[in-house]
Parts: structure tokens; C-alpha cells; sequence
């Protein structure tokens, strides 16, 4: 968490995270509604991980990703994961 913290402010990781949320927001909602639209899925074995508190209170999120990314004969392991951890895991 030290390191976590000492380094968040700084101007890279600032830059770096407004362009993380950038892409997740456009770029990557087009990729994904591409693949979707050619039956692409996730083949490869994964773990899913989310946070209880926050995003599994809001839905089923193992559910939609096994529904709608996932292979039918992809390995998955699905985990919901803290008590009061919110948004972003490793906070």
C-alpha cells in the first residue's frame, strides 16, 4: 500500500490512469461490441475477481462474464472478493 501511495500522484501514473479509463470507457466498449457481434469469446483458462461490496451488490458479475466473454468450454474460476472494498481492488 506504501508503494501504492507514494507513487499514485505522481504526473505518469495520473497520466496513465486517465488513459486506462479513457480506453476502458471507448476503445475498449467498441473492441468488445465487435467481438461480440463475430461470436469472439475469452478460450483461454481465467480467473474473474470483483469486489463484493461494490460491484457484486450491483449484479450478478460472475454470471454476466460466464453469459457473455467466456467460452462455453473455457475454464473459469469466478471470486467476489472483501468486506468494504469498493472500486478498485488493490486500494
Amino acid at each position: 500500500m506504501a508503494v501504492y501511495t507514494a507513487n499514485s500522484g505522481k504526473d505518469d501514473a495520473i497520466k496513465g490512469t486517465c488513459q486506462d479509463y479513457t480506453d476502458e470507457a471507448v476503445t475498449e466498449v467498441e473492441l468488445q461490441a465487435e467481438d461480440q457481434q463475430q461470436g469472439r469469446n475469452i478460450e483461454t483458462p481465467l480467473m474473474v475477481i470483483w469486489t463484493d461490496d461494490y460491484l457484486g451488490q450491483r449484479g450478478n458479475v460472475g454470471g454476466v462474464w460466464e453469459r457473455d466473454w467466456i467460452g462455453k468450454r473455457c475454464p473459469v474460476e469466478k471470486l467476489a472478493v472483501g468486506e468494504v472494498i469498493e472500486h478498485f481492488l488493490p486500494e
